[in-house]
């Protein structure tokens, strides 16, 4: 159960709505015939008020991942991979990730928008991926733009999207998986490339993918 809406915000709420429908509106039914459409809506205002309802709601929980998982211009300027994925203090940066990974990241402005799964046991790559499911991937400016923003928001190991108790946070190319975690005894981020394989990953890992 969320906070109540106060009058004003739900008025706004609403505006938003209703420009949303009179966008997306005359698209629909310009694909429909007005006959067809009008006999089947006649008399069941409350069931169509109840498809509504659910899509509604479902368009605007799409909206709020968007917010909180990114899908925004973060950065201040454009975020380039080759000067930030450096080892410096806080951080420390692995040569295969910059060879397989920062080398053939672009320059960009925006982070991906991404959701997570939480590891329940110890898992290999194969048993993870398929828990991801399809278009699991990330490129390698996705990556980079997106582990650079989380590292950024969690300066010193503080609470965020990454795990700051040891455990593996977990991001999955074609090429390779790229592992970030936080050494609370050198107060630093480390982040490095992996092969696939089957030792696996401990249980409480984070498995990171794209929100598509």
């Amino acid at each position: 159960m969320g906070t109540t809406f106060a009058p004003g915000q739900v008025s706004k709420l609403q505006n938003d709505v209703n420009i949303a429908v009179a966008t997306a509106l005359p698209k629909v039914v310009d694909k429909l015939d007005p006959k067809v459409v009008l006999r089947a809506l006649e008399g069941r205002g409350e069931i169509f008020a109840g498809h509504i309802e659910t899509a509604l709601e479902q368009a605007i929980g799409r909206m709020l991942v968007l917010m909180q998982k990114g899908a925004t211009i973060t950065f201040d300027s454009r975020h380039d991979p080759d000067s930030f994925f450096r080892t410096r203090k806080g951080l420390w940066v692995g040569e295969e990730f910059r060879f397989r990974v920062v080398a053939k990241a672009e320059a960009s402005t925006t982070v991906p928008a991404f959701k997570h799964v939480d590891l329940p046991l110890d898992m290999n790559d194969a048993k993870i991926e398929k828990r991801l499911g399809d278009r699991h991937f990330f490129t390698e400016t996705e990556t980079c733009a997106l582990i650079a923003d989380l590292i950024a928001k969690q300066e010193g190991g503080t609470e965020g999207e990454l795990l700051n108790n040891g455990y593996s946070d977990l991001f999955y190319l074609v090429s390779c998986v790229v592992r970030v975690v936080w050494y609370a005894d050198g107060r630093k981020w480390r982040v490095c490339t992996w092969r696939r394989n089957d030792c696996g990953w401990n249980a409480g890992s984070r498995a990171f993918s794209p929100a598509n």
